[in-house]
Formats: C-alpha cells, sequence, structure tokens
C-alpha cells in the first residue's frame, strides 16, 4: 500500500425512503464522522421514460444536514442508498478530504453544483447513471489523483461487470451499487467476508445496512448477514432476492468489529458485541487482577469490558468519567485532532471521590495512547493512589521479523501508524507503563480466542500480529491495474 491516504469508509445503508436511509445512517453515525452522502433512483414516469440518480454529498455528520432539506434536494427518489465516512487526514485540508466523500457516482451527463461554504460543505450532483458506496479498503490499488479507491471499484464494474468485480478484487469491500440501467441496488462481498453488511426486511421491502441493529432502529427485521463472495439484487419491491456466490474463501471477519467499532447491541457471528465484551472482561480479570478499591473504564467503548471484570472479581463498578459527546477521537484524522477531542471531552465527575484510591481502569484497545494518558492525568489530579491499564485486545501494530502488522482493510491504523507497540515493543504482557500508569495489561490472545469465540485463524487479526488472510498470489494481478 505504501505511504498513500487510506481512503477508509465505515457505514452503509440500502432503504426504500429518504426517512429510512437518513436514520439508517444515524444509527451507523459511531462509524464515521467526516461525510455523509445518499444517493437516490429517480424513475420519472411521465412520457419519455427515463430514469436517473441524483446525488446529496455533505460535510460532517448526518444530523448535519436536516432530512427536510435533503427530502426538497432528493425528490423523487425511490429507492436509496447511502455512507457515513471517516478518512486518515496526511495533511490534506478538510475541504480536499471533502473531495473523497461518497456516494461515488460515473454519469457522462452528469450536472455537479458545489457549495464550497465552510461552514457548510455540501454537493449536488444530477442526472448519473451509477452511484456507490463502500466500506474497506482496495489494498495494493493506487487510485491516482483526485480519485478513490471506490472509483475503481465502480469504474471496474462498469466496464465488466458484478462477477469479474469480485473476482478481480481480493478485499476489502462491502459494497452497494444503484445502477440506472437495472434499477436495483445491488451488494456484494468480498471472498474473505471481512467488513460486514446484513439484509433484512422493512415493510414488505428488503433493506441492507452495515449492522443488524441499525436494521432494527428503523423499524426493519435483519435476515442475515451476506455471506463472502455473495452478490445480492435488491429490488424495488418486494422480499424475494437473487443470491449468487462468485467467489467464497473461508469467512476472515474483523475481530476489531466486535471490540470497538461496532455498536454494542449489533451481532457478529450470533453474538451480540455487548457479550463479547463483557466476556472480554471476565478473562482479564482471570489473566490479572491487582489489588483495587473499585474498577471504571474510559467511555463509552469499553463498558462493558469493565463490567465483565467488576463482577468477576466483585468489585465496584464506578463511572468516573463523562463526555460533553459522543464523538469517538479515534475517528479524527490527525493527531492533534484526536488530542484536542480527548482533552476538551473527557471529564472526571465532581462527585466522586477517588483520593488515595487504587482503580483498575479498562479499556477496549490501544492504537497511539492517546485516550489513557488523558485519563491518567485526570486521575492522579484528582487524587488516586494507584492505577492499573486493562486491554481488552492484544497489541496492535506491532512489528514481527521485520514485517509492519497494520490494517490494510478500511480502519484507520496505516502501515507506518504512530503505533503505541512499536514505542514500547516487549515478550512480556506487562509493559512499560506511560501516562502516569503504574502498571498496564493487555488481554492475552488465547483469551481473546475464548472471549471471541474464534480463533485467530478464522478472523482478520492481522493488525495485531496474525497472517494476512489475502495471500501474495492473489495481489498480483492488481499490481498491473490502471485506471488513473
Amino acid at each position: 500500500m505504501g505511504d498513500r491516504e487510506v481512503d477508509s469508509k465505515c457505514g452503509i445503508f440500502v432503504a426504500h425512503s429518504l426517512h429510512d436511509v437518513y436514520n439508517g445512517l444515524v444509527s451507523l453515525q459511531h462509524r464515521g464522522q467526516d461525510s455523509t452522502g445518499i444517493a437516490c433512483l429517480v424513475n420519472e414516469k411521465n412520457f419519455p421514460y427515463k430514469s436517473y440518480i441524483d446525488i446529496l454529498r455533505w460535510e460532517g455528520k448526518v444530523r448535519d444536514f436536516s432530512l427536510e432539506t435533503a427530502s426538497r434536494i432528493l425528490d423523487g427518489g425511490i429507492l436509496f442508498i447511502g455512507e457515513v465516512r471517516y478518512s486518515t487526514n496526511k495533511g490534506k485540508t478538510k475541504k480536499e478530504l471533502f473531495e473523497g466523500a461518497l456516494p461515488r457516482y460515473f454519469g457522462e451527463n452528469s450536472k455537479i453544483t458545489k457549495y464550497d461554504s465552510p461552514r457548510h460543505r455540501h454537493i449536488i450532483i444530477r442526472n448519473a447513471d451509477c452511484a456507490l458506496v463502500h466500506n474497506g479498503n482496495l489494498i495494493e490499488v493506487s487510485p491516482g489523483e483526485n480519485k478513490t479507491d471506490s472509483d475503481i471499484l465502480l469504474e471496474f464494474y462498469i466496464k465488466n461487470g458484478i462477477e469479474k468485480t469480485i473476482k478481480f478484487f481480493p478485499a476489502a469491500y462491502s459494497v452497494a451499487i444503484l445502477d440506472f440501467k437495472k434499477e436495483n441496488v445491488i451488494i456484494f462481498k468480498d471472498r474473505y467476508g471481512i467488513r460486514p453488511l446484513f439484509i433484512g426486511v422493512k415493510d414488505g421491502r428488503l433493506i441492507a445496512g452495515s449492522e443488524d441493529i441499525s436494521l432494527v432502529n428503523i423499524g426493519g427485521n435483519p435476515i442475515r448477514e451476506l455471506l463472502p463472495g455473495e452478490e445480492i439484487e435488491i429490488p424495488m419491491n418486494g422480499t424475494n432476492f437473487k443470491s449468487n456466490i462468485i467467489l467464497s474463501k473461508s469467512p476472515r471477519p474483523c475481530f476489531f468489529e466486535r471490540h470497538y467499532l461496532g455498536n454494542p447491541l449489533s451481532s457478529f457471528g450470533g453474538i451480540t458485541n455487548k457479550n463479547t465484551r463483557f466476556r472480554l472482561g471476565e478473562i482479564l480479570a482471570k489473566e490479572f487482577s491487582p489489588k483495587v478499591d473499585f474498577v471504571s473504564y474510559i467511555p463509552n467503548s469499553p463498558e462493558d469490558v469493565a463490567r465483565g471484570y467488576a463482577e468477576s472479581l466483585n468489585l465496584p463498578l464506578v463511572n468516573i468519567f463523562y463526555k460533553l459527546s459522543n464523538d469517538r477521537s479515534f475517528l479524527n484524522a490527525t493527531k492533534s485532532e484526536r488530542c484536542n477531542s480527548i482533552g476538551n471531552n473527557l471529564y472526571v465527575r465532581d462527585n466522586v471521590n477517588i483520593r488515595d484510591s487504587r482503580i483498575l481502569v479498562c479499556d477496549d484497545s490501544i492504537v497511539r495512547f492517546n485516550n489513557a494518558p488523558d485519563a491518567a492525568k485526570k486521575l492522579r489530579e484528582a487524587g488516586a493512589k494507584y492505577l492499573a491499564l486493562v486491554v481488552a485486545t492484544p497489541l496492535i501494530g506491532p512489528e514481527i521479523d521485520g514485517i509492519k502488522h497494520y490494517c490494510p482493510f478500511g480502519v484507520d491504523m496505516p502501515k507506518n501508524d504512530d503505533f503505541f507497540s512499536r514505542k514500547f515493543s516487549s515478550n512480556s504482557n506487562r509493559i512499560f507503563s506511560e501516562g502516569s500508569f503504574d502498571e498496564i495489561y493487555f488481554i492475552s490472545k488465547e483469551g481473546m480466542e475464548i472471549a471471541d469465540r474464534i480463533k485467530l485463524n478464522e478472523c482478520c487479526a492481522f493488525c495485531i500480529g496474525e497472517e494476512n488472510p489475502v495471500n501474495d498470489i492473489e495481489l498480483e494481478k492488481l499490481v498491473e491495474l490502471n485506471l488513473s
């Protein structure tokens, strides 16, 4: 992949009304807050009959653009796809980042109108032929200037069709394509099923989303997750769908969906993230249990980890911290933005006395080690006597035998990131502590397998030092790909 920008994107949704796709994306907001986009199929029945695609993209969160205003722009739509996105910055401005917002589209006669006000930057595209939303990252593909890997995926689909697209690109993608010629939505996943995508039913019609809870939250009923290498066509009406398994390998779903990315109430592999995280806490309690007065966590993702830890050892669980907003600092593009988000958002409750206390703090994972030091500093200032940090994910981003481990598949953990693991590498789980913690402990890989109820060779765990599910042979044909 080299040092190019990681073109990450995180939450997609398919529905038959703007109201449903908008609220479905709200339910996926935790997966991306950089930009939002919605495309719709417009079917004009007046003579001469024609159909086309309109697109609206805006900077920021879903609710930064009101549903009422969006409905005035995307009026006449009968089938919708949408996306919430996050991406790394690599020195780019917010305006430059917004140029890569999704849905991506193709249309020789498209009309583009840009509104460049920094206060409310948005783009309207009229009369497109195809539109695509994409969760994941095409590894070993260089898009070229002013293109994303999603553009390459869409262009390849237009030239070669869905079957050749799935066979050509090994990973990683969960995708929805709105095609005016077919007048339906095609959803599909890569052969390893790395990124999630669920199909369901609402009001007698099919819907789809990156997490099953997003379907539930708009009043839908999930059916199942798409299989690796599966393609499904969502028609304009009805619940009958055509399914094809184009090219399937043994599933290798991303474990990080369970530990951090996914909503606690979302299910992966038939188990809710809430239950998985609780078991991670139980295992941590068995592996590492210093003498402490109570257990807490850095809000909000590790709450169930902390609950599992505390209940296992019959310790009090105390909510020490609160946040002014639910923004995820991990989703900010630069280190300074992440640190500012943490420092200005995390506070210690004024009605909890922690002076001279021994406290164990739970976290879901450590990538760059930004959240935990700030939390420790504030606890020390409040008089904490002893601080231990337990982490529910093994060290992320190690360098092993000259191989740098990271996420090539769509999570913002690029190859040369500022990984904590590379600054403080050790053969012991109890590694050098930084940020005013007396001890730091990472769950063992064996413990993680027990808690997740999946073997490391049955999921994608490359970022924590395991093998890459995509082999070199599969990547060789991508080297010569040139659509720039």
